[in-house]
């Protein structure tokens, strides 16, 4: 799958965030954590770029509170999600 290079900015940072705590899924991470680690670029391209990730089916978002509010939003990879953001992680 050809992701962009915002993208895999987004999918590298979420073992980086607060809440990517090592495993190789990745569930309940809240999406604050995972932007506060991007600095490539503003938080209204992030929007897009969770956004473009949701459509290629690689995380999905769960609004906690039903208020549509992204402080209260966490995210969750897909199998195919998780599988790639384990191959974009830096080997050890």
């Amino acid at each position: 799958m050809k992701l962009t290079e915002m993208e895999t900015i987004f999918l590298k940072a979420i073992p980086k965030s607060n809440f990517g705590d090592g495993s190789d899924t990745y569930d309940g991470i809240w999406v604050w954590s995972v932007t506060d680690e991007i600095t490539e670029y503003s938080a209204a391209q992030a929007r897009g770029v969770i956004s473009s990730l949701v459509k290629k089916d690689l995380i999905y978002i769960v609004d906690n509170e039903g208020n549509g509010k992204a402080k209260d939003m966490w995210l969750a990879g897909t199998e195919a999600g998780n599988k790639i953001i384990n191959n974009l992680k830096p080997k050890s």
